[in-house]
């Protein structure tokens, strides 16, 4: 009996410690989280200039110099945005992929598109909204479109996988027209501090983007997340309004400061 009380005495300290593991290992994810709440929304300003002057070999400083925050310009910018999926000319609708909760690719889409154009507005961009299934549209009804008035084209859309293994943005461009992706690579960093994972590569088979890239006008396929994974679902719903802000800034710094070098 002495001896067990020796042993339970001895553990004591032991258990302890592991009590005070367990409650750091909990803490952990909290303070991860914490940490990367904080960095998107306090920090993001600073850490996109520094991602857009790598990518424009401009430093911050410089690109401070561009005012993106007046909601009045001479010469506005004049963005395109285009919802994928949705209704075509004729009525026929394509609700997109399926999300995570069972609710529907476009009904997304069409959400982030006009959180996007509130913020690209407010920024000075003059805006015009493709709700429409402009792929079905070209595609199969023969519709022409004129991309030429704009100085970008953002074609938006949510990526699924087999079995929502994958996760992470994409951004998709055309080679037909990809003598500077300054701009695709500035959005695809300022969505990387949020969504954890971003890429940039070329696929020509997107009928919308040849079409935009033949008139040679700068435009992306832009992937917002994977909505069958549950994870980056979940990163979505809960900071929507910082992937939109993310998005409509850098977009807007990205342009303003290609625009300066061609002066």
């Amino acid at each position: 009996m002495h001896k067990v009380k020796q042993t339970i005495s001895r553990s004591i300290p032991y258990l302890g410690l592991l009590s005070a593991l367990i409650c750091l290992i909990i803490s952990i994810p909290i303070a991860l989280k914490t940490l990367k709440d904080y960095r998107i929304y306090q920090h993001y300003s600073t850490r996109q200039l520094e991602i857009i002057a790598q990518q424009s070999q401009a430093t911050p400083q410089e690109l401070q110099i561009i005012d993106i925050s007046n909601q009045v310009h001479d010469n506005p910018l004049h963005i395109a945005l285009i919802t994928g999926h949705g209704t075509d000319i004729h009525g026929f609708y394509d609700s997109g992929a399926v999300a995570f909760d069972m609710s529907y690719e476009h009904t997304h889409i069409q959400y982030i598109a006009t959180l996007i154009k509130a913020n690209l507005e407010t920024l000075g961009g003059a805006v015009t909204l493709f709700d429409e299934n402009v792929y079905r549209n070209i595609k199969y009804h023969g519709a022409l479109y004129d991309f030429s008035p704009y100085d970008f084209v953002i074609e938006i859309h949510f990526n699924a996988s087999e079995h929502g293994l994958y996760s992470g943005t994409q951004i998709i461009y055309n080679t037909y027209n990809d003598s500077d992706l300054t701009v695709h690579y500035a959005v695809s960093n300022a969505l990387q501090l949020i969504t954890g994972n971003s890429i940039v590569y070329s696929d020509d088979e997107f009928i919308t983007q040849q079409t935009i890239a033949q008139q040679g006008i700068p435009s992306m396929l832009l992937e917002v997340v994977h909505i069958d994974n549950q994870s980056d679902y979940t990163l979505y719903m809960n900071h929507q309004d910082a992937i939109a802000q993310a998005i409509s800034d850098s977009l807007v710094t990205s342009l303003k400061a290609k625009e300066a070098r061609s002066k």
